[in-house]
């Protein structure tokens, strides 16, 4: 199954606990995929560089190196499509790449905690859930 990330989840997955850190643990055990664009990556790459990031990494002892080749580990990176094609996320723009990245890719769900992108809950068959409700729904896939 192939998702997209929006930042925050990745950096909470990556670094913190809670159901970000579920989800990871899923990726990791396969059957999740992360997809990627050059656009996203190069947004994980800048916000890796914020202070209360690059803080966090430090005590973790993780190069931000390390973090990027970790994450390419469980994803696919796909090319950017034309960005004036996907403009759906009027109230910030800058969000239109997790659009970009599902439409490249071809994924039915983008997981996300960015109130702008939730506003919008769905785009061409592409569902956009909270980390909770994404959980949820694979439990309920698992059930059936």
């Amino acid at each position: 199954m192939k998702v997209v990330l929006d930042t925050n989840v990745i950096m909470s997955g990556l670094l913190w606990k809670g159901n970000a850190k579920v989800l990871f643990d899923l990726i990791e055990k396969g059957g999740i995929e992360i997809c990627l664009t050059p656009k996203i990556l190069d947004e994980i790459k800048r916000v890796l560089e914020y202070p209360k990031i690059k803080n966090q990494l430090e005590k973790a002892k993780i190069d931000l190196n390390d973090v990027v080749f970790l994450l390419m580990q469980f994803s696919e990176l796909y090319q950017d499509i034309d960005i004036d094609m996907v403009n759906v996320v009027s109230d910030d723009p800058t969000d239109n790449v997790f659009l970009n990245c599902a439409l490249a890719s071809g994924s039915k769900y983008i997981i996300s905690g960015d109130k702008h992108l939730l506003k919008i809950k769905g785009f061409q068959n592409i569902e956009i859930l909270t980390i909770n409700d994404f959980l949820k729904k694979l439990q309920r896939n698992i059930q059936n």
